[in-house]
C-alpha cells in the first residue's frame, strides 16, 4: 500500500505530501487542473469529498499536499475500511500522470485494541496498571466483585453487587464515607425488603456504637412522609413480647431527643394522604406520652390548627368506657385556658367544684347536661328568651357601618378646630374671590372663542396656516416697477392699458375718418397709390377692441428687446411654473389673507436649493398667487412670512383621472378645495 500514513479514527483528518517529478527527476509542478480522488476498499467509487491538494505547498516546486476531512461524509469514509489515494486529473511538464497513487489510510481496521469512543487513549498509571470503567466491562450496567475495597472517593453510576460485603474508609478527615445523592425524583438510596428479609438491617455496636446517628444543622435529620392511602409515614410494628421501637435513655439522658435546626423543626410527622396517622401511641401499662414543660414562656405542648378547612390542632376521641381527655387533679389557678371550647357532654356534668377557678372557657357550644358552680343570679332567664346571634350580628354590622361613616368625617378636623363664625367668614371671603374669577374667565373664553372660530381647516388636525422658509426672486413692487406698474392690482393696470389703447385708436381712427372726409371719396385729388393705401386701412376695421386682442394675444417671441415690458414678461413666465394646469392658492389665517407672503414650488422634499420649478412669487393684498403646473406630478409648496410660523411643505398633485388639485392627508390624496 503505497505512502501508509497509517489507522485514524472516524471522522479525522488525514494529512499527506508527495512529490511530482520530471523525466530527469527533477522536482516539477503539477499542473492541467489537477484533481484528487480516493477510492474505498475494491470499489471502482472514487470520492472527491473533504479532500484539498494544495500544488507547490509552501511554495517549494514539486511538493503537493493533501488535507482528507472524513467528517465530510461519514457513509464513504466509514470505520472498517482502507482507502487509496490517486491523481486523477493533472500534468508534469505536458505528461500525464493520472492514475498515480500517492498515499494510503485506513479507518479502524488495522489496530487489534480500539476505545469505544472514537480518540479516546487508555489510561496507564505510572506503575503499568490500565484504568476500567465498571459500565462498559463487557457491555453490561451489572458488575459483581468477590470483594471490593475503596479508599478516597469513587463514584458510581450502574448497578454494584458486592457478594463479601463492602468496606469504605475515607481517606479524608470531615468526609463521609459514603455520599450518596439521588437525581431528579429518583431517592439517593431505595431499601427493599425481599419476602421474609428486611429491607435494611441496622445493628449498632456491641458496647456503645450507634445503629444509626442523624445530626442535622437546618432542614430534617429524618424526613418521613406517607405514600399511600392508609400509609404511615413510619411504620413500627413490634414482635411477640417486643416493641416495635424501643427507645431508652440512660441515666438523665432522654429516650428521645429532638432539638430542632436553625430553621428546621425537631420532628415533622405527616400522616398518609388520607387517612394513615402521623403517630398512634398504645399504651398498656405507664404513660404513652409524659411531657414536661420547663423555663419560661415553654409550652409542653403546643399545637397549631390548620388555616381552614376541617384541621384540627388537636382531636381528641373517647373509646369504649374511657375519655378522650383526662385531667386530673387539678388545683393550680387557671390552669387550663380554653380560647375556644366546642364539647359534646351529652348528659354528662361539669361538677368539680374547682372548675370556676381552674378552668377558664371563652365560649361553650353543643350540648351541655347541666353546669354547676353557677348562682341563679348569673343566670336569671331561659336563653332563648334573649336576642338571636342573627340579631346581635345585624346590630353589630349596623354599628360598623355607622362608626365607619362618623370616622370618615372626624378624620377630616383638625387637631384644633377654628370657630363655625371663622369658617363662614372664610368661605364668604373664597365665594366672592370665585365669582369674580369666573367673570374673568367667561369674558376670556368668549375672546379666546372669537378667534378660533375664525380659524379653516382644509385638511383634519392642520390649520390653514404654514410656514415656510427659503424662497427669493422679485417682490410685488419690484415687478410692478419693471414692467412700469403704479397700482399693485394687474387687472387694474391691464384696464387702464385697455382704455389707453380704446382711446389712442379712437384718436387714430377719428383722424383717418376726419382725413377720408377732408380727401373725398376715393380718387378725388389723390392718386392711385393714395386710393389703395386708403382702401387698405378700411378694410382692417380697426377698433379699440381689435387692437387690444391683437396686442395680448401677440407671442412674446418677438418682443423680447432688453428692457421691454415682453422682456419682463417673458422672464416671468419661468416664476409662474412648467406647466399649463393653473393653480389658485390663496394664503389664509385664521380667515384673513397674508399679502406679500413667499411662496415657490419644489418637487422635493426635504428642500434642496435648486430644485424649485416656480416662484419664488409674493401673493397679492387678497393673499392670492397663481402657478401653472404639470398634471400627475407631486409638488410641494413652500410658505414663508415674517408674521407667521407654518409647518412645511403642503403636498399636492393635480389628479387627470379625477380632473381635480388634491392634497395628501398624511395617508391619501382628497379633493383639495
Amino acid at each position: 500500500m503505497a505512502n501508509y500514513k497509517g489507522d485514524y479514527d472516524a471522522s479525522k483528518i488525514v494529512y499527506l505530501k508527495f512529490t511530482t517529478v520530471n523525466s530527469l527527476g527533477a522536482p516539477s509542478t503539477l499542473s492541467g487542473s489537477p484533481a484528487i480522488s480516493v477510492y474505498k476498499d475494491g470499489s471502482t467509487t472514487q470520492s472527491t469529498t473533504g479532500v484539498t491538494l494544495t500544488v507547490d505547498f509552501d511554495s517549494v516546486t514539486g511538493m503537493n499536499h493533501v488535507a482528507i476531512d472524513t467528517s465530510a461524509d461519514g457513509t464513504f469514509y466509514a470505520a472498517g475500511s482502507d482507502f487509496e489515494v490517486i491523481i486523477t486529473t493533472g500534468t508534469v511538464n505536458g505528461t500525464s500522470v493520472v492514475g498515480y497513487a500517492v498515499g494510503a489510510f485506513s479507518i479502524r481496521n488495522r489496530s487489534a485494541l480500539n476505545p469505544t469512543t472514537s480518540g479516546r487513549t487508555l489510561d496507564v498509571a505510572a506503575t503499568g496498571e490500565a484504568g476500567l470503567d465498571f459500565n462498559n466491562i463487557l457491555s453490561t450496567s451489572t458488575v459483581t466483585l468477590n470483594s471490593l475495597t475503596i479508599t478516597g472517593a469513587t463514584t458510581f453510576t450502574g448497578n454494584l453487587s458486592c457478594a463479601a460485603g463492602i468496606t469504605v474508609t475515607q481517606s479524608s478527615s470531615n468526609t463521609a464515607g459514603v455520599a450518596i445523592t439521588g437525581n431528579g425524583s429518583g431517592a439517593g438510596v431505595s431499601f427493599t425488603g425481599g419476602a421474609t428479609g428486611a429491607g435494611m438491617a441496622i445493628v449498632g455496636g456491641g458496647t456503645s456504637g450507634d445503629g444509626v446517628l442523624v445530626s442535622a444543622t437546618s432542614g430534617h435529620g429524618i424526613k418521613s412522609t406517607g405514600a399511600g392511602s392508609a400509609k404511615a409515614g413510619i411504620a413500627l410494628t413490634g414482635g411477640t413480647n417486643a416493641a416495635g421501637a424501643s427507645l431508652v435513655g440512660s441515666g438523665t439522658g432522654a429516650g428521645i431527643l429532638l432539638t430542632p435546626g436553625a430553621t428546621g423543626v425537631g420532628l415533622l410527622i405527616n400522616g398518609g394522604a388520607t387517612s394513615g396517622n402521623g403517630v398512634t401511641i398504645v399504651t398498656t401499662s405507664g404513660d404513652g406520652i409524659q411531657i414536661n414543660a420547663t423555663g419560661t414562656d415553654m409550652h409542653g405542648v403546643f399545637v397549631t390548627g390548620g388555616s381552614g378547612g376541617t384541621s384540627d390542632g388537636v382531636k381528641l376521641v373517647a373509646g369504649t368506657g374511657g375519655v378522650g381527655l383526662r385531667a386530673d387533679t387539678i388545683t393550680t389557678s387557671a390552669a387550663v385556658t380554653f380560647a375556644s371550647f366546642t364539647p359534646n357532654f351529652a348528659a354528662n356534668s361539669i361538677t368539680d367544684a374547682v372548675v370556676a377557678a381552674d378552668v377558664t372557657i371563652a365560649s361553650v357550644t353543643g350540648s351541655v347536661g347541666s353546669v354547676t358552680g353557677l348562682t341563679a343570679s348569673n343566670l336569671d332567664a331561659t336563653v332563648s328568651s334573649r336576642a338571636s346571634q342573627t340579631s346581635v350580628d345585624t346590630i353589630d354590622d349596623f354599628v360598623d357601618t355607622e362608626v365607619a361613616a362618623i370616622k370618615s368625617k372626624t378624620d377630616n378636623l383638625p387637631a384644633d378646630p377654628a370657630d363655625a363664625s371663622d369658617i363662614a367668614a372664610s368661605f364668604g371671603t373664597v365665594n366672592s374671590t370665585l365669582a369674580i374669577i369666573a367673570g374673568y374667565v367667561d369674558t376670556e373664553v368668549a375672546a379666546i372663542k372669537a378667534k378660533t372660530d375664525q380659524l379653516v381647516f382644509t385638511v383634519a388636525n392642520q390649520v390653514d396656516a404654514n410656514a415656510l422658509s427659503g424662497g427669493g426672486g422679485l417682490s410685488a413692487a419690484g415687478v410692478r416697477a419693471a414692467v412700469g406698474l403704479a397700482s399693485a392690482n394687474l387687472d387694474a393696470q391691464l384696464t387702464a392699458i385697455d382704455d389707453y389703447i380704446d382711446t389712442e385708436v379712437a384718436t387714430v381712427s377719428s383722424n383717418l375718418s376726419a382725413l377720408i372726409t377732408t380727401v373725398g371719396a376715393a380718387g378725388a385729388g389723390l392718386t392711385a397709390a393714395d386710393d389703395a393705401v386708403l382702401a387698405a386701412v378700411a378694410a382692417l376695421n380697426l377698433s379699440a377692441s381689435a387692437i387690444a386682442d391683437a396686442v395680448c394675444d401677440e407671442a412674446l417671441s418677438g418682443h423680447t428687446i432688453p428692457g421691454s415690458v415682453g422682456a419682463v414678461l417673458a422672464a416671468s413666465t419661468d416664476l409662474i411654473g412648467p406647466g399649463a394646469v393653473q393653480l389658485d392658492w390663496t394664503i389664509e389665517v385664521s380667515g384673513n389673507p397674508v399679502p406679500s407672503c413667499k411662496v415657490w414650488v419644489s418637487t422635493d422634499s426635504p428642500y434642496t436649493a435648486g430644485n424649485t420649478v416656480a416662484g419664488t412669487l409674493l401673493t397679492d393684498d387678497a393673499g392670492l398667487v397663481t402657478f401653472l403646473l404639470d398634471a400627475d406630478v407631486v409638488y410641494y409648496l413652500w410658505r414663508d412670512n415674517p408674521r407667521f410660523v407654518f409647518p412645511n411643505p403642503t403636498q399636492v398633485r393635480y389628479s387627470s383621472a379625477n380632473s381635480r388639485w388634491e392634497i395628501w392627508n398624511g395617508s391619501a390624496y382628497i379633493a383639495w378645495t
